[in-house]
């Protein structure tokens, strides 16, 4: 006969609660104290993935970050670089390869680009009989170690603003000059306005330098009706010149200029002299007052635009 076996008191029957799964103590299974040590160990093994993945993780992100930021700093400088004008001679900053501002480098000499530029002094008209009118310019060069190779100007009619002349010219360093065109088939009003063109042809004076070429036994008659200038042109450099201009100005008693001329002598070769005559109505002048100005071109000298 099979005795069964006795009760157990309900004081140590514990309900079972899936919290308690490991405070089962000694009874149940060998597994449950490693799986104790591996509870206190997992916090420590999550911190240190933490510390090693996520550190790295904002470190890639950083690295990313200032990578895009890089590109965009490239791309952003090469917008403003397309976007923006390049360096030019006429932008008034210093850039480039300039020395100084728009000059020096790739740009014209500054030697140049602080050049004075030419001045029209003076500009007369004067009655020359006849319907005719004689124009005189007194141009002047402030610039001591540069002269101008070639420059245009215009002279224009005020009324009609239309031109009356085209011409060219030069001009030697410090040089004081006088332009004249006499005679003009066209009586003008006595106001006139003259234009120099802004582009010049500029030379040092080592290449460009005012010649040895002057007039020697110049005599002034007159026979009532016309004044008679003559004498000798005489050039004492070694090198020839294609023309040679000789100017006569006519002064008053008040040294007042009232009458102008000129004529011009054609292949003056080296060290030689030629025989000139200029002739002008007689206007009344004073010929003791009479001056002389000589035009000669050094030949085959380029010079430098600007």
């Amino acid at each position: 006969m099979c005795v069964p076996p006795d009760s157990i008191p309900n004081s140590v029957v514990k309900s079972y609660n899936s919290d308690d799964t490991l405070n089962v103590g000694k009874v149940g299974f060998a597994g449950i104290s490693l799986l104790k040590t591996t509870e206190k160990r997992l916090p420590k093994v999550v911190f240190l993935y933490y510390n090693v993945y996520m550190k790295n993780r904002l470190l890639k992100q950083f690295l990313y970050g200032i990578f895009y930021l890089i590109i965009l700093g490239l791309i952003g400088y090469g917008g403003y670089n397309i976007a923006s004008p390049a360096p030019s001679c006429f932008d008034n900053k210093l850039n480039g390869l300039e020395e100084n501002i728009d000059c020096g480098g790739s740009c014209i000499a500054c030697s140049i680009k602080n050049l004075s530029d030419i001045k029209v002094v003076e500009a007369l008209v004067l009655d020359s009989g006849n319907q005719k009118s004689s124009i005189v310019l007194r141009i002047e060069n402030p610039n001591s170690t540069y002269g101008v190779v070639n420059f245009k100007y215009s002279i224009k009619d005020p009324s009609n603003d239309k031109n009356i002349i085209e011409n060219e010219s030069f001009i030697y360093p410090s040089e004081i000059k006088y332009i004249i065109h006499p005679a003009i088939d066209k009586f003008i009003s006595d106001q006139i306005s003259v234009v120099v063109n802004r582009e010049k042809l500029w030379e040092s004076r080592n290449n460009f330098s005012l010649p040895k070429v002057g007039t020697i036994q110049v005599t002034h008659s007159t026979d009532g009706q016309f004044i008679k200038t003559n004498g000798l042109v005489s050039n004492n450099e070694t090198n020839p010149f294609p023309e040679i201009i000789i100017n006569a100005l006519y002064y008053n008693e008040v040294n007042t200029i009232i009458g102008a001329s000129r004529t011009i002598i054609f292949d003056v070769l080296s060290f030689e002299q030629r025989r000139f005559d200029i002739t002008h109505p007689d206007v009344g002048a004073d010929l003791s007052k009479t001056r002389i100005f000589i035009e000669a071109k050094r030949p085959n000298i380029q010079g430098i635009l600007y």
